[in-house]
């Protein structure tokens, strides 16, 4: 019998017979039958499958396992539908790693879709769902866009947003809806326009509402007119006292029931200073003794909502 014979592809839990052959007297001899177990072919993703709160902008690894010898494809979907392609014709090498765009659309629906080039029934889901974070910038620069008509947009920034300038454009057309939330001040520089018909709103929050995962509601305010002001969501939380000599509570409004939380505290800079998963209690006391004084971003992540409030810690 040739040792280095190969039978091809076998199926899966296929009975054989062994036969054996002499090329001395050109005889065979038929040897007891054998059960030759074959492993389906598969693919099994590790991670993200389900529960994973990844940022925009971040870099995380997409991971896997499987035994087949092929290149994959990796897909992104959201709320169950196609959205993009990460990677085509990879080596199924068990890792990739994802640089998730800085303006990839947040939101909690995201599943991750591996499948074979060669065979497009070999696959595998995220079990479940994850979810992409909006992260609010420091500063936002918003140049060389058209709000065309029925687009609704809302740009936001912890700090300062700058619109236009530079020789670049911001226009609104007729029909379009255009809403800026910042938390120092907003800057429209030449080049920015609104046409007849178009609305733009501009607003400076004083106690951390943004535009968040989805667009804050809108009051729409006809060029020419004063502007009203922008109609934000009730917060869900409550934070005291602020200012703070570094020892606050976070509690949730109005609601008695665990719910989990994830919170980051950021300085002016954008470092962060605490992450960490709350849960289990309606109200939370928290501190930051070894943080300096000075202004504090507390983000809070719950039930994919996402709320940002000032925190000043002031000089013992």
């Amino acid at each position: 019998m040739n040792p280095g014979y190969a039978p091809g592809i076998l199926t899966v839990s296929t009975w054989y017979r062994l036969i054996q052959a002499s090329s001395l007297n050109c005889g065979s001899a038929t040897g007891n039958i054998l059960k030759i177990t074959v492993n389906p072919p598969y693919i099994n993703i590790l991670s993200p499958n389900g529960g994973e709160n990844w940022d925009q902008g971040s870099v995380h690894n997409i991971t896997w396992t499987d035994n087949i010898p092929d290149s994959v494809m990796i897909e992104l979907y959201k709320g169950g539908a196609f959205l993009q392609l990460l990677a085509g014709s990879l080596p199924s090498t068990g890792s990739y790693t994802w640089n998730i765009p800085a303006d990839q659309p947040a939101g909690n629906d995201y599943k991750v879709k591996i499948k074979s080039m060669r065979d497009n029934a070999i696959y595998d889901f995220s079990n479940d769902f994850f979810t992409i974070l909006y992260v609010l910038p420091q500063n936002r620069t918003v140049q060389n866009v058209v709000v065309a008509a029925g687009q609704l947009v809302c740009y936001d920034a912890l700090q300062t947003i700058y619109v236009a300038g530079s020789g670049t454009t911001f226009t609104v057309q007729s029909g379009g809806s255009a809403t800026f939330v910042a938390g120092l001040n907003i800057l429209f520089l030449p080049g920015t326009t609104v046409d007849p018909g178009g609305y733009l709103h501009g607003s400076v929050t004083t106690i951390g509402q943004y535009c968040g995962i989805q667009p804050a509601s809108m009051v729409s305010a006809i060029t020419g007119i004063e502007n009203p002001a922008l109609k934000m969501p009730a917060s869900s939380f409550i934070l005291y006292p602020n200012p703070t000599q570094g020892v606050f509570t976070l509690a949730l409004k109005d609601r008695q029931e665990p719910v989990t939380i994830y919170m980051e505290i950021c300085d002016q800079q954008g470092r962060k200073i605490i992450s960490k998963d709350l849960s289990g209690a309606p109200s939370y006391l928290l501190s930051m003794p070894q943080a300096p004084s000075g202004l504090y971003f507390v983000r809070l992540v719950c039930e994919g909502k996402v709320e940002t409030f000032k925190l000043l810690k002031a000089t013992p």
